[in-house]
């Protein structure tokens, strides 16, 4: 039988943890990190200002308690979620890793819960750094969930962009008001 311990935020459980996932008192955030995040979120309230009206949409910057099922996690993509009526028809999310790390751990917990609300949703992300070049954690991460396809928009299912040395806001705003458009076409 498994023996599962409490942890609090007492010093003595902190050294118990010490080299295992992030430390007390640090952060997973770099600078490249806030940037690509930063430029997803910007990107998608352009576009979803732009259609807004004409589908009716709802846009929220993370799921409640009550809208994940069993109410247990949570999920907050950078470029929100994108609602028609109470379903989630979109997400965007930013990815930054260098070529060692494990920023992309994440992403399988949000498309999981993503997936549960909708099968159907269009999970975009964004992802930069050395993490997405070929046999790094990014590109090998996300080869299966997304059947070996990047660049390429896959509506209502995965789709990720690669790019090493970021984005530009102009290809940001393209990708998603191109992967919408074919979203609600699909």
């Amino acid at each position: 039988m498994a023996t599962y311990r409490r942890f609090t935020h007492e010093p003595e459980d902190w050294k118990n943890t010490m080299g295992v996932g992030i430390q007390p008192g640090t952060t997973a955030i770099s600078e490249n990190s806030t940037k690509l995040d930063n430029l997803v979120k910007q990107a998608s309230s352009i576009v979803f200002d732009k259609y807004k009206q004409k589908y009716s949409l709802v846009y929220q910057s993370c799921l409640r308690k009550d809208q994940i099922p069993y109410g247990i996690g949570a999920l907050q993509p950078d470029g929100g979620i994108w609602f028609i009526d109470t379903i989630p028809i979109m997400i965007s999310e930013a990815k930054y890793q260098g070529d060692r790390g494990n920023a992309i751990e994440r992403w399988f917990k949000n498309v999981y819960i993503a997936r549960l609300i909708n099968p159907n949703i269009t999970y975009l992300t964004f992802a930069c750094g050395l993490g997405v070049l070929e046999h790094k954690p990014i590109y090998d991460t996300l080869y299966l969930p997304h059947k070996g396809m990047y660049n390429v928009v896959q509506p209502k299912q995965n789709t990720a962009f690669l790019k090493v040395d970021g984005f530009l806001l102009e290809e940001v705003v393209n990708i998603i008001e191109d992967t919408f458009i074919q979203t609600m076409e699909g």
